[in-house]
């Protein structure tokens, strides 16, 4: 018998682009999404981290979440629903209702302790009607390197590097021989939310564990025992090389570039009468796009006619990055660019999220608006470095000093969590 699974991940329930809502396009997506589990008939469906933008989401991403999860018991053959806590989650959040969940077969890990003893309720039986186990999930959080004991404080790039993959590959290890024992020969697939060689700058919000100092973690880290690891944290949907893990990417995009790209989930067919190894086929699903994010850009009167003349097929009026090419700033600028938009009827609207006038010669159209504008765009390292090189012209900090913030930019991402809320 073949087990149906579906991958997906970077959901970012919550979020919006500069001040626009994204609400509209997840209660689609959520929709789809149950449409596609009828139709694919799912058997399991692995939620790979971020379910939501903030720590502490709004009461309508909340709503949105748990709408779909009760959705999804009632409306699909979906057996077993796994959910794993990414860096942007609350990992005590998601845990608190857990209880709960279990007993509609919605296993949930928002976050793990610094006891391996507490790890073992990262293992989800995927259970048959008649008691069998057709397959075991790993169900493996966002782990805060500190809570495997890692400390990067005083140490060179290359021990670092090497205590993140003896770290990670003890976890997974310990994990599999867990499933192992309790369930022999089941297949064994596994979660993750990290950031594994062949990404990119850019193609994830936050940096986490170390990727500043380190790079990706390697491929090698996962089990060799394990069919699938389904990834989160990237935004890319694609497989890491070498290894059966893969990353499903966000359902959405999350700003301009990524609106460049299609997004996906991924089934697995994994059939147990195949070798070891050769279990899990994998297929991606295309996500439909419901809204497009666009960017203008040129001289005043060239945008504003484009702007007039802008059209989408899709659903929802599209969002729009405005930026005015002018040989001195305008103090009417941002009253024609609205007047622009209200020329569409209500319903087609586009909605303009940011406008920025670039004067010819000049960073930005002011000395304080370039400074808005480039601490809006930078993260927190670049500052760092920009403000060692105000207080040190001419110098750059040294990796040791890069080291040592990025430990702390660390800590200050993950507050500490209650161990009795995270085991």
């Amino acid at each position: 018998m073949t087990l149906r699974i579906l991958h997906t991940s970077d959901w970012h329930l919550g979020s919006s682009l500069e001040s626009a809502s994204r609400d509209d396009e997840h209660r689609r997506f959520l929709e789809w999404l149950l449409i596609t589990l009828r139709e694919e008939a799912i058997d399991v469906l692995l939620v790979a981290g971020d379910v939501f933008q903030y720590a502490q989401p709004s009461a309508e991403a909340q709503r949105l979440y748990y709408r779909f999860l009760s959705r999804v018991g009632r409306e699909t053959s979906v057996r077993q629903i796994v959910v794993i806590g990414g860096n942007h989650d609350s990992a005590s959040r998601l845990d608190a209702p857990r209880e709960v969940l279990d007993a509609l077969r919605i296993h949930v890990v928002g976050g793990l302790g610094s006891e391996p003893a507490s790890w073992e309720r990262c293992l989800c039986p995927i259970e048959r009607p008649d008691g069998g186990v057709d397959a075991v999930v790993l169900a493996v959080p966002f782990v805060h390197e500190f809570r495997l004991g890692i400390r990067t404080t005083g140490r060179s790039p290359a021990e670092i590097t090497a205590d993140f993959r003896e770290a990670f590959t003890g976890l997974y290890r310990s994990l599999a021989d867990l499933a192992e024992k309790r369930w022999p020969g089941a297949p064994l697939l596994a979660t993750g939310h990290l950031t594994c060689v062949g990404t990119h700058a850019g193609e994830y919000g936050t940096e986490i564990h170390q990727v500043g100092t380190i790079g990706g973690l390697p491929g090698d880290i996962f089990d060799p025992r394990l069919e699938y690891i389904a990834l989160g944290h990237i935004h890319r949907m694609f497989p890491v090389e070498g290894t059966r893990a893969r990353y499903s990417g966000s359902p959405l995009a999350m700003n301009v570039v990524e609106s460049r790209s299609p997004r996906y989930v991924i089934r697995i067919d994994l059939d147990a009468s195949l070798p070891a190894g050769e279990r899990a086929a994998t297929h991606k699903i295309l996500v439909p796009q419901w809204r497009e994010i666009i960017e203008l850009s040129g001289p005043t009167e060239e945008v504003l006619g484009l702007l007039r003349a802008l059209q989408s097929k899709l659903e929802l009026p599209p969002f729009v990055y405005v930026k005015l090419e002018v040989d001195e700033y305008l103090t009417d600028g941002p009253f024609r660019v609205n007047e622009a938009v209200e020329a569409h009827p209500l319903a087609t609207r586009p909605r303009v999220v940011e406008i920025h006038q670039h004067v010819a010669g000049r960073e930005d159209a002011s000395a304080e608006g370039a400074e808005r504008m480039s601490l809006r765009g930078m993260k927190p390292e670049e500052v760092f470095v920009r403000l060692y090189q105000a207080r040190f012209p001419q110098a750059q900090p040294g990796d040791l000093l890069l080291t040592a913030f990025r430990t702390v930019l660390s800590q200050l991402d993950e507050p500490p969590v209650p161990e009795e809320a995270s085991s």
